[in-house]
């Protein structure tokens, strides 16, 4: 009953985000454990971005709009071990634990660490062997890549054959040239621009050709005439979940 209590209490935006701040400045401030690398195949902005994104996006709320529907899957348990892309902060990794999934089954790989629960690692060449998990989540994570199609086959390779896919990326519409993002945010993600990006369910199954089995869930970001911000994200988010057969 206390077990289910604490976890419950992590569905709470605020008690999340506190929580994951804590570990954060425990790991992070005080034991001086957050490390970083740099790949080839990334933007090179990436590491530089999302470092500054650390303390905002604590609580990881936007990841709901993919972990919500991969809990209701049924071949999908609460011990299925779980490989999470880019995390960035463990406030994804306390989030997959309010949906029921057990902590100890649950690993994050990002090039940006301060966990024990996150390895450094590039999704490019990942340090797994074949077939290793259950359930391989890529939250966020695959517009940064200058090579989508290779980060796609290491995804392939560590998934068991029958595993589940959950890939989601933001929705760009375009609106805004690159130098009026420049002036926005203060950087481009040129791997991310509009042109550039894959933004559709279509284009997300493509990479995957030939492997896709059942698709449990999908959603496209142009769907929207304006984001649900109530989900957490302050952008359309393209959705896509899938089993895989090889």
């Amino acid at each position: 009953m206390l077990k289910t209590f604490r976890r419950q209490l992590l569905y709470v935006d605020r008690i999340r985000g506190l929580v994951a701040y804590i570990r954060y400045f425990y790991y992070a401030k005080l034991r001086r454990m957050l490390r970083t690398i740099d790949v080839e195949k990334m933007d090179p902005v990436t590491v530089r971005h999302n470092l500054r994104s650390v303390i905002p996006l604590m609580n990881s709320r936007r990841s709901n709009i993919f972990i919500r529907p991969l809990s209701v899957i049924e071949r999908v348990h609460e011990n299925s071990s779980i490989l999470v892309i880019g995390p960035r902060t463990e406030g994804e990794m306390l989030l997959f634990v309010a949906f029921g999934f057990n902590p100890k089954t649950i690993r994050g790989l990002d090039l940006i660490s301060y966990s024990p629960w996150i390895e450094i690692g590039d999704m490019h060449a990942m340090p797994y062997s074949d077939n290793s998990w259950d359930v391989v989540v890529s939250g966020m994570v695959l517009s940064y890549s200058n090579d989508p199609q290779q980060a796609a086959r290491e995804m392939l390779r560590v998934v068991k054959h029958g595993g589940i896919i959950v890939i989601a990326v933001e929705y760009d519409s375009g609106e805004l040239s690159r130098e009026e993002l420049m002036q926005r945010d203060g950087y481009v993600i040129e791997s991310g621009m509009p042109e550039r990006r894959i933004q559709t369910v279509h284009g997300l199954l493509q990479l995957f050709d030939g492997n896709v089995d059942t698709v449990f869930f999908q959603q496209d970001g142009y769907i929207a005439e304006h984001p649900n911000t109530i989900k957490g994200s302050p952008t359309s988010t393209v959705v896509v979940i899938f089993s895989v057969k090889k």
